[in-house]
């Protein structure tokens, strides 16, 4: 299980701002002992990452994002929406990458469901999870409809060839499909969801280790493949989890400065949701260093672009655009704390909104790292969720 916290990036910034201190006060934070989970609750391609591989086919798969899925009677899956990837005529297939290259140990995962069998061929109808790497063997782990035992029968495939015995799973309306990442493999698997969490699912079940190089950059892809004319797949909290940011560039450089500038945001918004008299000097020390933090981060993506060390999957005139609309949003969070100050206030609800809106368009700038590709909070908070 996860613990949760108000903004939805915050451990990220603990790990990055693991040994450093924030002006105005006096908290160190120790290199962070947890893993950072980025979920995706949508998959849609105007929100994130997502791009439908050719296949030189025609669209033979519909696909719609947000899809309530209701499991079946006496059931315990998740309720949220899903990602439904539907045939329109047989023998239907479908891959879809992720355009975010992700480097070194990060581990990929993602819940795969059915809700009717209609249109599902035993031992051909299957979804997948893989990684394809710039240069390597391409890892998959797949689970095939199974009318028999009526669930679903999973094996590993290295660069399309089976690898070690397929496991049964009978009786299974949904699973969990992995890619474990180790110190110098991964680890193929599937398991049975326990759980409505992103990670609520058992131990999962070893199909096979697949070596790959250290510092191996790599896509990972989701899709499906021998549908029957309205065969359906649903898929949902598509997850890669890894110690620090799981860009494979100089990004990490950009949201240090975001992190701070957030993590500034949620200490002050903290402070102010206890009761006054509240401290608004060390509130005023902490909200007005933002302008330099975000100053900092303009810069350091700047020198980034110049120096041409960025991931090439980041959209840097969004991110661009996005931390200057931070910067002008945080400098009437500031004009507000400054004025509170000047007048002697001890009271710093008022400045609460103007906080909120600074912190959220903050998170959508760090968002940006992400692959984030809306615009708005909202939507933001639909999307993507980053737990520890």
């Amino acid at each position: 299980m996860t613990a949760r916290f108000r903004s939805p990036l915050l451990p990220p910034l603990l790990a990055l701002l693991a040994g450093t201190s924030l002006p105005g006060c006096c908290y160190f934070f120790c290199a962070a002992p947890f893993p950072i989970d980025v979920v995706f609750s949508s998959l849609d391609d105007d929100r994130v990452p997502l791009e439908l591989v050719p296949d030189g086919e025609k669209k033979d798969v519909k696909r719609k994002d947000r899809v309530k899925y209701q499991p079946a009677k006496g059931e315990d899956g998740a309720t949220l929406k899903r990602y439904r990837m539907t045939a329109k005529e047989d023998g239907a297939a479908a891959t879809e990458r992720f355009d975010r290259r992700l480097e070194g140990e990060v581990s990929v995962f993602t819940r795969v469901a059915i809700h009717q069998t209609k249109g599902l061929e035993s031992g051909v109808s299957t979804a997948f999870l893989q990684r394809r790497p710039e240069s390597g063997v391409v890892a998959r782990v797949e689970a095939t409809w199974n009318a028999e035992q009526l669930g679903f029968t999973v094996r590993a495939r290295v660069d399309g060839t089976p690898v070690g015995a397929p496991v049964d799973f009978p009786q299974a309306e949904e699973l969990f499909l992995t890619l474990t990442a180790t110190t110098g493999g991964v680890e193929l698997g599937a398991a049975r969801p326990d759980g409505p969490g992103h990670d609520d699912f058992e131990t999962p079940t070893l199909l096979t280790t697949v070596p790959v190089a250290p510092g191996e950059v790599f896509r990972a892809e989701l899709g499906v493949e021998g549908l029957g004319k309205k065969g359906t797949y649903y898929f949902s909290d598509f997850t890669t989890r890894s110690k620090d940011l799981p860009a494979a560039g100089d990004e990490e450089l950009v949201g240090l400065q975001l992190a701070r500038a957030l993590s500034n945001c949620v200490f002050v918004l903290g402070m102010f949701d206890q009761p006054p008299p509240h401290d608004m000097a060390d509130a005023l020390n902490l909200t007005a260093s933002n302008e330099l933090f975000l100053d900092l981060a303009a810069d350091a993506l700047e020198a980034a672009v110049q120096e041409g060390t960025l991931d090439p999957d980041t959209d840097v005139d969004a991110l661009a655009a996005a931390i200057a609309k931070a910067d002008q949003t945080m400098g009437k969070a500031i004009s507000k704390v400054e004025l509170l100050f000047a007048t002697g206030k001890t009271n710093g609800k008022k400045a609460v909104k103007r906080i909120e809106k600074a912190r959220d368009e903050i998170e959508v700038a760090f968002a940006k790292l992400f692959g984030f590709r809306g615009g708005a909070a909202k939507k933001l908070h639909q999307t993507i969720a980053v737990d520890s």
